[in-house]
């Protein structure tokens, strides 16, 4: 009876030992890092702007819009639809672009609705309370 409990045991281990190293195999075989190894990149890049809808705490939501410079003509940009009565940051966006294409997407936002540029000392504040917020925690694990 033991001898049986050991074999399943050493069975089971192999078979752990086999997806692990399938998922490893898969893992280096993506050329692209996941979407938290980008964000984690992005976050420690410098702030290039920062942006809020105008009307942001008249309505009680809106977009919060960062970018980061991440390489020469690399940006990353996080949108952060906020709730300011509520429930904070209701939904995040997260794109990798380089500077033409985030010029036109900052377009078409400001299209729909007014962005006002953020002061720098207001931008480092956002910055903080963002790495900090539990729903980016979230979508880093």
């Amino acid at each position: 009876m033991a001898s049986r409990n050991l074999q399943r045991r050493h069975q089971k281990a192999v078979q752990r030992k086999k997806m692990l190293a399938q998922r490893r195999r898969v893992q280096a075989a993506e050329p692209e890092g996941t979407l938290a190894q980008d964000v984690r990149y992005a976050a420690a890049a410098p702030l290039h702007a920062c942006f809020v809808q105008e009307r942001l705490f008249e309505t009680g939501v809106g977009m919060v819009i960062l970018t980061r410079k991440t390489d020469d003509d690399e940006f990353a940009i996080a949108g952060f639809l906020v709730d300011v009565y509520c429930l904070g940051v209701k939904d995040v966006l997260f794109r990798e672009t380089d500077e033409a294409e985030m010029e036109m997407l900052l377009g078409r936002m400001e299209a729909a609705t007014p962005l006002a540029p953020v002061v720098k000392d207001l931008t480092t504040a956002i910055n903080t309370a963002v790495q900090s917020s539990g729903q980016l925690r979230a979508l880093l694990k």
